[in-house]
């Protein structure tokens, strides 16, 4: 939670507008912090940029898969700095190699840790 409120206050400063989807914070908690909350479908669906921070469980591994980068726009950019299994890989190598969304930024590799030296998102 602080740093995707930091991450957001960042943005914010660069006269971007930020939603969230975080079920562990209250609405209003969110907007009076000038996020606009919204479902995870929403945030698939609209959003240019999805900066993930959250943790590893057993309820947000491979929250990423095919179905969710279908759903984000084309030109969507993922970015993770949680954990890498949040992202399931090869969904992740699909939406790349097919378009479905336009980037990733990783600091760790979905389903590979340390990576092989021909993995394809290296």
């Amino acid at each position: 939670v602080k740093l995707g409120r930091w991450v957001a206050k960042k943005l914010q400063g660069m006269g971007l507008d930020v939603m969230a989807y975080d079920p562990a914070v209250d609405e209003q908690s969110l907007q009076a912090a000038g996020i606009q909350p919204c479902t995870f479908d929403h945030l698939l669906k609209h959003a240019d940029i999805v900066s993930i921070h959250c943790p590893l469980t057993p309820e947000t591994k491979h929250m990423f898969r095919r179905e969710q980068f279908k759903a984000m726009k084309t030109t969507a950019i993922i970015i993770n700095t949680s954990r890498g299994d949040i992202i399931h890989g090869s969904s992740l190598v699909d939406a790349l190699t097919t378009g479905a969304i336009a980037g990733a930024g990783l600091d760790c590799i979905p389903d590979a840790e340390p990576p092989a030296p021909d993995c394809p998102l290296l």
